[in-house]
């Protein structure tokens, strides 16, 4: 198997205790924290990916279906530290990348720019590239080869920091992004985050940098009127996967009303049952997917998937000026 020259390992299993909220899948910008680094390293052609996930593993298995990435589940996710999902990621890397881009879930905001500095940085680099912004080094970081075992056979004791210190051939690279610095460990973090984020982009807009415009999609089927959506798909998974809608609606955090509002407004334009009732037991009673709406999720999800591919190329030919 060649070897692709960039990989990244994601860490993204723990239970975000201190957000109070499930940072990976949180909103950012238009799309969500992971999956807007997952789409900037994609735009620099990374695309040997590992996601290391291990709290709500099944929300991200769904959230990231349509990704074409590696999922690794850390089942000690309770008990383990980001760098034992970390090791987990180099060990999958080892053997299929001459360097393994390191980026923590919760640092989403790092520019293009910055990107694009470090991995020019690191194909000449014979060890560990990271950013430095005011003095104070950040992420993500880039490791060659030549220092995969030095993660690997690290002991655990200061976790990232402390298999950093047994690296000698490290590169620094000054940067003007503050963005390499900020994590998002509480609300507070996170919404400083989103404002800065926000303030920086508008002075792109006007002039005062230059970073890439991104593109996203959102399919909607209609007949006469919405009926069919992202989040009509959302929730018949998990009736899917809780065998009710009652418990369906509460793992979205929707009212019960409202979610059978949604698929009966569904089957009445489509012309089918979404759901099958089954009748009360030694269990008690629930609801399974028809056949019919089986087709229909599998149908709206090929067609996202290939709009997304096909959408992705021809967003590049039109701003491909803008980039550059």
């Amino acid at each position: 198997m060649k070897k692709k020259t960039f990989a990244a390992v994601i860490p993204a299993a723990g239970l975000s205790s201190r957000m109070g909220n499930f940072k990976p899948l949180m909103p950012f910008g238009e799309t969500t924290v992971l999956q807007s680094i997952l789409h900037l390293l994609k735009a620099k052609k990374v695309t040997e990916i590992a996601v290391v996930t291990g709290y709500r593993a099944e929300e991200m298995n769904y959230a990231l279906q349509q990704e074409d990435i590696t999922i690794l589940y850390n089942g000690a996710y309770r008990k383990s530290h980001m760098f034992d999902s970390i090791c987990m990621g180099f060990d999958y890397m080892k053997d299929r990348a001459e360097h393994v881009i390191l980026w923590p879930v919760d640092i989403p905001a790092v520019t293009e720019e910055t990107v694009e500095k470090l991995l020019c940085a690191a194909e000449k680099s014979e060890g560990v590239v990271y950013p430095v912004h005011n003095g104070i080094s950040g992420h993500p970081v880039i490791f060659s080869e030549a220092a995969y075992e030095k993660i690997l056979s690290h002991d655990g004791r200061e976790g990232l920091y402390g298999a950093l210190k047994k690296i000698q051939a490290v590169t620094e690279i000054a940067v003007e992004d503050p963005f390499v610095l900020m994590d998002m460990d509480t609300k507070e973090d996170y919404r400083l985050l989103v404002e800065k984020k926000q303030a920086w982009e508008r002075e792109t807009l006007m002039g005062s940098r230059v970073t890439p415009f991104t593109f996203t999609c959102q399919v909607s089927l209609q007949y006469g009127e919405i009926f069919f959506d992202e989040k009509l798909v959302y929730l018949l998974n998990f009736v899917d996967r809780l065998g009710s809608l009652k418990k369906a609606c509460e793992e979205m955090g929707i009212a019960y009303s409202y979610g059978w509002k949604l698929i009966k407004n569904a089957e009445r334009r489509a012309g089918f049952s979404m759901l099958c009732k089954n009748s009360g037991g030694i269990g008690g009673g629930g609801s399974t997917l028809t056949p019919s709406c089986r087709q229909l999720i599998g149908s709206y999800e090929l067609f996202c998937k290939q709009l997304k591919t096909c959408g992705q190329e021809i967003f590049s030919g039109c701003f491909d000026w803008y980039r550059r």
